[in-house]
């Protein structure tokens, strides 16, 4: 299993991009309308993972953090939503969205995405009205939908600060707010901060609560 992969982009199309990982180039399918800012030819990018494997093809799907993977882990569960389709419906809605509105019933929402229609809409409301619950429950989510809409946390530095959190043991969610906290101290102190600084401040902000 790939969980991640981090590389320098050496190509970008409409919905992947191609990283150089040690030589090798991965062709790795994105939601890239919520990564805005994050895709510079010659910049390392990192990402969370879904390896689709089929008899005929292996095809790499990257996230630019664990919610979005989950979701989209959801999403191709239900019946009749395929990998792309479920890569579509991300590159429309973050996590967030996706979990308000199927808490709320909104199926029509899905129904923006080309290939989705009524039924298959009903279907994604029904199965994950239970799983997507944790997304929009407690109050915690609701900084971190801000914190995903702030195109400035895809920076590659933000990302990969974000990764060694987790790594360290905190959730997605915990890391994404840790990390664009600290950074908007840094930046008010006037401290351009590396990843180094910043997942220290990160850490110092955890010894504060």
């Amino acid at each position: 299993m790939i969980a991640f992969i981090r590389g320098t982009i050496i190509d970008q199309e409409i919905d992947s991009v191609t990283l150089d990982v040690g030589g090798i180039g991965y062709q790795v399918l994105i939601p890239i309308q919520q990564m805005t800012g994050s895709l510079q030819t010659g910049k390392e990018l990192a990402l969370h993972t879904y390896l689709q494997v089929k008899e005929d093809s292996w095809t790499l799907f990257g996230f630019a953090n664990k919610e979005q993977l989950q979701i989209f882990k959801m999403l191709i569960s239900v019946n009749g939503v395929g990998a792309r389709t479920g890569l579509a419906i991300l590159n429309l809605l973050s996590p967030v969205q996706i979990a308000v509105a199927i808490g709320n019933g909104d199926y029509k929402v899905f129904n923006q995405v080309p290939g989705i229609g009524n039924k298959i809409s009903q279907r994604i409301v029904l199965e994950l009205k239970e799983k997507t619950k944790a997304f929009a429950d407690d109050e915690a989510q609701a900084e971190f939908a801000f914190a995903d809409d702030d195109h400035t946390l895809h920076a590659v530095g933000l990302q990969e600060a974000i990764l060694a959190m987790e790594q360290l043991g905190y959730s997605g969610k915990e890391s994404a707010v840790l990390i664009r906290k600290a950074k908007k101290r840094l930046d008010e102190q006037g401290i351009v901060a590396d990843i180094n600084r910043l997942i220290k401040e990160a850490l110092q902000l955890t010894l504060e609560k």
